[in-house]
């Protein structure tokens, strides 16, 4: 038997046992959750919405946003029930299902040997892709800088005398940037 024909017939097993899970707990079909994973029973005593969600910009840039339990936390200590519910982001069922769904689609693109590793690498890398120029600029211009100042300083020392208004305003142009 080849590993292939292995594979399928370990995920067949593990399909039929987690139909059996589905059906014994009662759990609701949703196309969003995965087989044999139920969702949490809600608490019995609602929490209060996550800080996180509703803040503005300018509450998240400069971390005002969680003034309200922080200033809790000094009056008394937290307990669970002081505690915002979490960003559905942030949950293990919405991490749970995006990580199926990255897994069935490296499954469906290399069938014959699937890795985990590339399919996570893949994933981070669309995720992030907009911000790799701008990391690869900042990179760029931190040479620039070093080879420009290296100038700067060389230049300085072969004319003899320091100009220091001159020297500083060249300092200051090349570190503004």
């Amino acid at each position: 038997m080849s590993r292939v024909e292995e594979h399928t017939l370990r995920e067949d097993e593990a399909n039929d046992v987690m139909d059996v899970d589905d059906s014994s707990n009662g759990a609701e079909d949703d196309e969003t959750s995965l087989p044999g994973v139920s969702k949490p029973e809600k608490d019995k005593e609602s929490r209060s919405p996550n800080l996180l969600e509703n803040a503005s910009f300018l509450s998240r840039a400069v971390f005002h946003w969680p003034y309200s339990l922080l200033q809790l936390g000094l009056q008394q200590p937290l307990e669970e029930k002081d505690l915002p519910e979490i960003m559905d982001v942030d949950s293990s069922q919405y991490n749970a299902n995006h990580f199926d769904k990255i897994w069935k689609k490296e499954q469906e693109l290399n069938p014959e040997k699937p890795s985990l590793h590339r399919a996570i690498i893949w994933d981070y890398l669309r995720s992030i892709w907009y911000i790799q120029p701008f990391i690869g600029l900042a990179a760029l211009a931190k040479i620039v800088q070093a080879v420009v100042l290296g100038l700067i300083f060389c230049d300085r020392e072969s004319r003899g005398r320091v100009q220091v208004g001159k020297f500083a305003s060249d300092i200051g142009i090349v570190y503004s940037f």
